[in-house]
């Protein structure tokens, strides 16, 4: 299910997404059928919903929570290993260098603006990433 992200803009495309859905707006599983993959980064309910565009033997992968039972053994429900040990930075690192990777768009948030930054993030619309600067 590439693609299936919020807000339809060409750089999705750009990463590769065949189809852009804005899952707020429209019900990806009327859209999208018989996938092989699907990687969710929401979670929830939207996590749950996955399973319906996977067809037989398809296989899901969830980094927001726990990975929700597959209602059949048809699927599989993954859970990858998304922790910060040193050779997975090391790889991603090297993807980034070779341009294998692109990366989002970054914004900067002061620290003593925490909670606008918060605000942002809690609008589930964040484009790229946020980063609070520290120091």
């Amino acid at each position: 299910m590439r693609g299936a992200r919020s807000r339809a803009r060409p750089s999705r495309r750009s990463l590769g997404a065949d189809q852009v859905i804005d899952y707020n707006q429209q019900d990806f599983t009327t859209v999208v059928k018989d996938c092989d993959a699907v990687f969710d980064t929401v979670g929830g309910e939207v996590a749950q919903r996955a399973f319906a565009v996977l067809r037989r033997g398809g296989r899901a992968a969830f980094i927001n929570g726990p990975a929700p039972t597959p209602p059949s053994a048809d699927f599989a429900s993954l859970k990858p290993d998304a922790s910060r040990k040193r050779a997975h930075l090391d790889r991603t690192v090297s993807l980034v260098t070779s341009g294998a990777v692109k990366l989002p768009q970054i914004t900067n948030y002061a620290l003593a603006d925490a909670a606008a930054a918060l605000r942002v993030s809690e609008g589930r619309h964040l484009r790229g990433k946020l980063v609070l600067v520290v120091r």
